[in-house]
């Protein structure tokens, strides 16, 4: 798969004949996104063309309306990961502004597809929108068809427990602990990664050394305790995860909640290196204790908790 920072420097040496091309955000890759990519990829195959993904960055909501404080669900980086997995051949990732939020529907057709990528197919999703004020729909696309020379597929959504699966009901599922339900949406578990820093060390100090987790990330889960997989190096561990503020010790409220693991099983330093946090469900709110000795309490109960979900569901 090759990546473009926008159609403006896809090269045309590449060759995009009897291409299919999907237009969207595709904000954590998710199960319904899978299903539109994959039709996408199977009419890519029956025409004998490449599939070209065009998403944007920052994400349109960022420009259209910055008071929503949209939050990505994993960083852009993943998008790439996912889409070469999906078989995609061109990522095209366009720079979102407001000049091209002006656009008009036909002229964002014409320049930023027709005339880089003159495609066989256009397959897009039922609630697809672009240009000026979005008047661009599936519905005029269907209409217009004929005249810019393609065909249109629109994909109906996908649904789970008949809720329509999309990026704004993960999200809903990420920052209000269910977590469950969001790796069902996914398709996938949810994830924080970064590197491991140094913390304060009480951890350490009452016998349950963390790993404090240095993570880039616009979304976090609700604050409390988790079941998760830590990923370092080559091995993969069952761990117990906080996501929270200390109140314990009246730590002051962060821009960005600690993120603090124990691991089960693990000895050693991991100060630099490479982490990745998968979370698999959601044990329990933060809470303030009397004391470190109720918090050491606490602490152990989670442990027993969380190995005893490990017996029972495995990994």
């Amino acid at each position: 798969m090759k990546v473009f920072k926008g159609v403006s420097q896809f090269k045309s040496t590449n060759d995009v004949n009897n291409s299919v091309v999907t237009v969207g955000n595709f904000d954590g890759v998710h199960r319904g996104h899978r299903v539109l990519i994959g039709q996408a990829r199977e009419k890519a195959n029956r025409l004998g063309g490449p599939l070209v993904v065009i998403t944007f960055e920052p994400h349109p909501l960022k420009v259209l309306a910055p008071q929503k404080n949209i939050r990505r669900i994993f960083p852009l980086g993943d998008q790439e990961v996912q889409m070469k997995s999906l078989g995609v051949d061109y990522l095209i990732v366009e720079p979102f502004n407001k000049k091209l939020a002006d656009m008009s529907r036909e002229d964002f057709i014409l320049q930023k597809i027709n005339k880089v990528f003159k495609p066989k197919s256009l397959v897009v999703g039922y609630d697809f929108s672009f240009g000026k004020d979005r008047k661009g729909t599936p519905d005029f696309l269907l209409e217009k068809s004929q005249d810019f020379g393609f065909e249109v597929d629109v994909v109906p959504p996908f649904k789970i427990h008949d809720t329509i699966v999309s990026s704004t009901e993960i999200r809903k599922r990420i920052e209000t602990g269910k977590i469950e339900e969001a790796n069902e949406f996914l398709g996938r578990n949810f994830y924080l990664e970064g590197s491991i820093v140094k913390g304060k060390g009480r951890g350490k100090g009452i016998g349950v050394p963390t790993a404090n987790l240095d993570y880039d990330s616009e979304i976090f889960p609700l604050l409390g305790v988790y079941v998760t997989l830590s990923f370092f190096g080559e091995k993969k561990y069952f761990s117990v995860t906080n996501v929270g503020n200390n109140p314990t010790f009246n730590d002051n409220v962060l821009t960005k909640p600690l993120v603090e693991t124990f691991i089960f099983d693990f000895s050693g330093d991991m100060y630099g290196e490479e982490f990745r946090l998968d979370f698999l469900e959601f044990l329990r709110p933060e809470m303030k204790f009397s004391g470190v000795n109720e918090l050491k309490t606490q602490i152990q109960k989670d442990i027993t908790s969380v190995k005893e979900w490990f017996r029972t569901h495995g990994d």
